[in-house]
């Protein structure tokens, strides 16, 4: 399953962990695992 996130959110990824992104949006901060395909 896939998320939106809206327009002009800010994407990280945490230094300890490459699979962690932190996506940043309306003062709140949202943690996905990032899975990788292929």
């Amino acid at each position: 399953m896939a998320n939106k996130l809206p327009i002009g959110a800010k994407i990280y990824s945490a230094k300890e962990r490459g699979d962690i992104l932190i996506a940043e949006y309306n003062g709140e901060e949202k943690y996905y695992l990032a899975l990788v395909e292929g």
